[in-house]
């Protein structure tokens, strides 16, 4: 720019609308084996998906447990015979 007095610059304002992804608080195993926690989450979104998975590898071996619209809490029995087991929340489409 050969002529940088006549630069201007002017400022803009951004806004993040939801809506926001579930928010996982209060996990833990109780004595008996079933894993507790609490799903809330902001403004606008719509129900959550609870899902479960054994195997992280593979995206295709998530299952739909339960589905609910926050805030909830959300039990499950996890006396399986699998090594291990993963959850994940995710806001229905």
């Amino acid at each position: 720019d050969p002529n940088p007095d006549n630069d201007t610059a002017s400022g803009a304002v951004n806004t993040v609308a939801g809506p926001w992804p579930p928010l996982l608080s209060d996990v833990y195993t109780d004595n008996s084996g079933i894993v507790h926690f609490a799903i809330t989450n902001g403004a606008g979104a719509g129900a959550v998906i609870i899902q479960a998975s054994t195997n992280l590898v593979n995206p295709a071996n998530w299952v739909n447990i339960y589905t609910g619209t926050p805030p909830f809490n959300f039990s499950y029995d996890v006396k399986t015979n699998f090594p291990a087991r993963f959850y994940r929340a995710w806001v229905s489409p």
